[in-house]
């Protein structure tokens, strides 16, 4: 909410002071910015949860300092991992959508596309901490202990 505001302040002086073509450029720019900085931050769940580092400032340098010399890789990853999720819901969204079809229409159809749709996002929702947790892991490596026991 932060960067959006941060970010927001400039495009809207440039609309004022430029016109739509700068302001369309600055949003550009802040759109790039924006999206660098989350792919930045996108291991900020796995590194309070796994790492267990609860102060939010040194969480957040943790995560950036993970995904250092990642962020394009990682970037793409997620793109890829989008598209691959938008194709299966909407693959399951149209067998279901037949399935709710034959149901007819009334509370019953309403009820079940909303089940469905339900199980659609708790299976997103499970596959992103899924992949952020393994993507952490691989990033940060193996652990101090870890890496004594294989010597010792």
């Amino acid at each position: 909410l932060l960067l959006a505001v941060v970010l927001g302040v400039p495009i809207g002086l440039a609309f004022a002071a430029g016109g739509p073509t700068a302001g369309a450029l600055v949003g550009i720019i802040a759109f790039v910015v924006l999206v660098y900085v989350m792919v930045k931050f996108s291991m900020l769940a796995p590194v309070m949860v796994i790492a267990g580092v609860l102060n939010p400032a040194k969480a957040l340098k943790t995560s950036w300092d993970v995904t250092k010399g990642n962020s394009v890789r990682l970037l793409l990853f997620y793109i890829l991992l989008m598209l691959a999720v938008i194709v299966v819901a909407v693959v399951f969204g149209l067998l279901s959508g037949l399935l709710v079809a034959m149901l007819g229409t009334g509370a019953v159809s309403t009820m079940v596309a909303g089940a469905l749709n339900g199980l659609i996002g708790a299976v997103w929702a499970v596959l992103i901490v899924s992949v952020l947790s393994a993507s952490y892991r691989q990033l940060a490596g193996p652990s101090a202990a870890q890496l004594s026991d294989t010597f010792e």
